[in-house]
């Protein structure tokens, strides 16, 4: 089934389309699409599109991996190399202009609806350039797929059957395949495959872009696109009528609500969505989006989306060490005020109990004072550490975490949450032996807790307790609480940095440091070593060799950012930032 399968990709890999400058000419690429079309994704230029991917797979050396070397050793892969040398040999051709021959203008995948059934059919087309290169090509794949299908363990009998006069073979009840002139199309569905082959005789048929909630100049537009394509939220969303009912306001879902009610909200108001893969210089970049943004929100989802008329979310951190930053929108305070449009009764209880049960540590202030002293930006880091403070190294290393709060009034702020912080510590000290520290770091005050050196803290989890100085500090308009007293020192110097204020309408904004990763297991290459040789054997030499491999694909993978915003649509981006 995986030689069948790898052999198949071949019809989808070869699917470039000329452009989309004009309306004209996607309207055109996607004509073979019937209008009931729920999800559907195209490729232009595939061969710029795959010369870029070997370009990448080589870029970061892939092929040093053993497991790359075993695939690319395996039978599905060395005969689907054959496959393609005997099509160059064949045709004169090298494969890039190969695939231009036989998919100059264009292929689309799409997923149909069929009638009566929830099911999705998959539905593809092809349109080449030189339809006599095109014949022979498929004719001579059909035959290879044929052989293929009859070797498997339980074989597949290739028919061959005409409707309108296009010969259309089938294997068994699941592919259906068929040429005419510079058309290729295959489909899952028998049903599927003549209603395309209805589309592609009768000029007049509904189309795709006669759709009402696909709008042609929406579509994504650059010079580097991989892949494009767009998806009827409708239909998705009618065959999950009850879980998109929880995601409206008000509801009783707190916790989720607080954490991703934006996104919930996204999904609630788009009726459809564009995506794009484009590749750049510094790695490919996915982008997700639809035109419905936050000025058309359910008002209580806004606590996850900054006003785009004032301040953006503050820069990513980026203290010695970074494995992860984040900068997001989160306005717990709006969250509080409009409690009662967010949330239903149950959860309104729940808010009721949480408050009844914190306000003992809230120093006789209230929760709403609380809340309504804390900013709406705010971000948050991990890091390797550099040196923990303890003579005691834990067994297992782990990085620190913090929290960067932004203040809407720091003084007020920093005097509600430290006694909490300070009744959480006592009671956890009543477990574990650690003492209080405060100190004086660059004119800001730093408390926190450090572990006793003793016999029982070391052999707790194999001194799990050492990885760990909890701490928290006021740092102008910002508060942190961090897990480790370094990390809340190089966070104090990182806030005195001048930071340069945004202007754009990200609302969330992650990057991952692939490259400090690498620089992590650099720090524990002796025992990665030994825990690879004993799980997986080999000699010492490869397997110091393979982690080398690692290690330098980790620091060539640089880093990847995500970004979220909701102004003035929705737009979710994730980027690959290779070195």
């Amino acid at each position: 089934m995986i030689r069948l399968t790898l052999l198949l990709l071949v019809f989808l890999a070869w699917c470039p389309t000329r452009g989309m400058a004009q309306s004209n000419d996607v309207q055109e690429s996607l004509r073979l699409l019937p209008s009931n079309t729920v999800a559907f994704v195209q490729i232009p230029q595939p061969r710029r599109a795959v010369e870029q991917i070997i370009s990448y797979f080589h870029q970061l050396e892939l092929q040093r991996f053993d497991e790359v070397q075993e695939l690319l050793k395996s039978t599905p892969s060395q005969r689907f190399s054959s496959f393609l040398q005997y099509l160059e040999k064949q045709y004169a051709r090298s494969w890039p202009r190969l695939l231009d021959d036989v998919s100059g203008k264009g292929v689309a995948l799409a997923l149909v609806p069929v009638s009566g059934t929830k099911d999705l059919q998959l539905l593809a087309s092809i349109e080449a350039n030189n339809s006599e290169v095109l014949k022979q090509a498929y004719l001579a794949a059909l035959d290879v797929i044929k052989q293929e299908s009859e070797q498997n363990d339980q074989p597949i009998v290739a028919k061959q059957k005409p409707y309108r006069q296009i010969l259309v073979t089938s294997l068994g009840n699941k592919f259906f395949v068929a040429l005419h002139q510079n058309y290729v199309l295959a489909s899952s569905n028998a049903g599927v495959m003549t209603a395309a082959i209805d589309q592609l005789l009768d000029k007049n048929q509904l189309t795709i872009c006669q759709n009402s909630r696909f709008v042609v100049q929406e579509r994504p537009v650059h010079d580097h696109v991989m892949a494009w394509g767009w998806v009827d939220l409708v239909h998705f969303k009618s065959t999950a009528k009850e879980q998109i009912e929880q995601f409206k306001l008000p509801t009783n879902d707190l916790i989720p609500q607080m954490i991703l009610g934006g996104l919930f909200d996204t999904v609630i108001r788009s009726d459809h969505a564009w995506f794009a893969v484009k590749y750049e210089v510094q790695g490919p970049v996915l982008e997700v989006g639809t035109p419905y943004g936050r000025q058309v929100s359910q008002e209580g989802a806004r606590i996850h989306m900054h006003d785009p008329a004032r301040e953006s979310i503050l820069p990513l951190l980026n203290p010695t060490g970074t494995l992860f930053s984040s900068s997001f929108y989160w306005n717990l305070a709006d969250l509080w005020n409009k409690r009662s449009t967010i949330f239903k009764e149950v959860a309104l209880k729940d808010f009721e109990e949480g408050e009844k049960s914190i306000r003992p540590f809230l120093a006789g202030n209230t929760l709403s004072n609380f809340l309504n002293a804390l900013g709406a930006r705010h971000r948050f880091v991990i890091t390797q550490q550099r040196n923990t403070g303890y003579a005691i190294k834990p067994k297992s290393p782990l990085p620190a975490f913090a929290v960067v709060l932004e203040c809407n009034n720091p003084e007020q702020f920093s005097k509600m949450i430290g006694l909490p912080l300070r009744t959480a510590g006592l009671l956890f000290s009543t477990q574990v032996s650690m003492k209080l520290f405060e100190e004086e770091y660059h004119q800001s005050k730093v408390a926190g807790y450090r572990f006793n050196e003793n016999a029982k803290n070391k052999y707790n989890e194999q001194g799990f307790l050492f990885n760990y100085s909890p701490s928290f500090a006021r740092s102008g308009k910002y508060f942190i609480i961090s897990s480790t007293r370094e990390l809340c020192c190089d966070l104090i110097d990182e806030l005195a940095k001048p930071a340069t204020a945004g202007s754009d309408t990200v609302d969330v904004r992650h990057r991952f440091s692939w490259s400090a990763l690498g620089q992590v297991l650099t720090k524990e290459r002796p025992r990665l070593s030994t825990e690879l040789t004993l799980r997986y054997g080999g000699s010492q030499d490869r397997v110091e060799e393979q982690i080398n491999s690692l290690i330098k694909l980790l620091d060539k993978l640089g880093t990847i950012d995500l970004t979220v915003s909701h102004s003035p649509g929705f737009r979710f981006e994730l980027r690959a930032n290779y070195k």
